[in-house]
C-alpha cells in the first residue's frame, strides 16, 4: 500500500491538526465522499519520549505530483492484529495500550517491528465523535 504523509510534530492530542493541514498540499477537500482515505502510521511508544513518529497520511489510488513537506511511504505487508473501534478518536492511545500491553501477549504474538497503522473509515469532521470507526493494526509476530 502506498500512502503520502506528513510527519506530525507534537504531542499525540493534536495529530488531528497534522491531518487538517495535510490537505492542503493535496488540494483535496477530505470531507468529501470521494476523499481518498485517511491513514496514520505510527513507529515507537508515544510514552518514551523520543521514540515515537506519527505520519498522518492518504492512501491513494493513482500517483499523484509530491509538493512541499509531503513524503511517499510504503506500507509493507504482514501479519497484523486488527481491531475496529468505534467511538472517539481519543479513545485510540488506551485501546493501542490495552491492545498491546494485555490482548497480544495473552494469545502468544509478539509485536513486529513495522509500523502500527489507523485506518480512518469514518468521513470527516461532520460524523459524531461516538459514531467514529477507526480500524487498528499492530504488525505481530508469533512467538
Amino acid at each position: 500500500m502506498h500512502a503520502l504523509c506528513l510527519r506530525h510534530d507534537g504531542p499525540v492530542a493534536t495529530i488531528r491538526q497534522t491531518f487538517i493541514t495535510l490537505r492542503q498540499p493535496l488540494g483535496i477537500d477530505m470531507e468529501s465522499a470521494d476523499a481518498p482515505d485517511r491513514i496514520g502510521i505510527c513507529h515507537g511508544d508515544p510514552e518514551t519520549p523520543g521514540s515515537f513518529e506519527y505520519f498522518a497520511g492518504v492512501i491513494l489510488d493513482a500517483p499523484r505530483a509530491i509538493t512541499g513537506p509531503l513524503l511517499p511511504m510504503r506500507i509493507e505487508g504482514g501479519l497484523y492484529a486488527c481491531h475496529r473501534l468505534i467511538g472517539p478518536y481519543a479513545l485510540i492511545a488506551p485501546t493501542m495500550q490495552a491492545l498491546y500491553g494485555g490482548c497480544l501477549p495473552s494469545y502468544g504474538f509478539e509485536p513486529d517491528d513495522r509500523p502500527a497503522l489507523e485506518l480512518y473509515r469514518s468521513p470527516g469532521r461532520h460524523h459524531p465523535p461516538r459514531a467514529c470507526v477507526t480500524d487498528l493494526m499492530i504488525p505481530i509476530r508469533k512467538e
